[in-house]
């Protein structure tokens, strides 16, 4: 399966992994709200990462190109929310990025004991 090869190139040998697959389809005027846990297909689109307890302060915008796969792990995966911009938000680098219909296929590691509480609350 697809998301086999991709959960294969996103995580190091031997990882444990989660059995179950997400894959979200978003309509252009769709948007994915702050959370905290891909493959992303279809469209560009603008990712905002915020500190889950310096939300204001500390804030990163990333392009994440069609067909693009990114990895998401320890402080990103667990200190950040991250968002998809609606297409009245989505600008990256000073420049318009039109978001049309998204999918995306999400691969998950088992989280590490340290990490166990962050997980829980975030899949809730």
């Amino acid at each position: 399966m697809y998301w086999e090869r991709v959960r294969d190139a996103s995580f190091p040998p031997g990882t444990h992994h989660l059995t179950y697959v997400h894959i979200l389809d978003l309509h252009e005027d769709g948007v994915i709200r702050p959370h905290i846990d891909r493959v992303c297909l279809l469209s560009d689109a603008v990712m905002r990462l915020r500190h889950k307890d310096r939300k204001d302060e500390l804030i990163v915008d990333m392009l994440l190109p069609r067909r693009c796969l990114y990895r998401m792990g320890e402080e990103g995966r667990y200190d950040f929310t991250h968002e998809v911009l609606s297409n009245d938000e989505s600008f990256f680098d000073g420049k318009k990025v039109p978001k049309t219909r998204r999918i995306s296929i999400i691969c998950r590691d088992i989280p590490k004991p340290q990490n166990m509480n962050e997980a829980k609350e975030s899949s809730g």
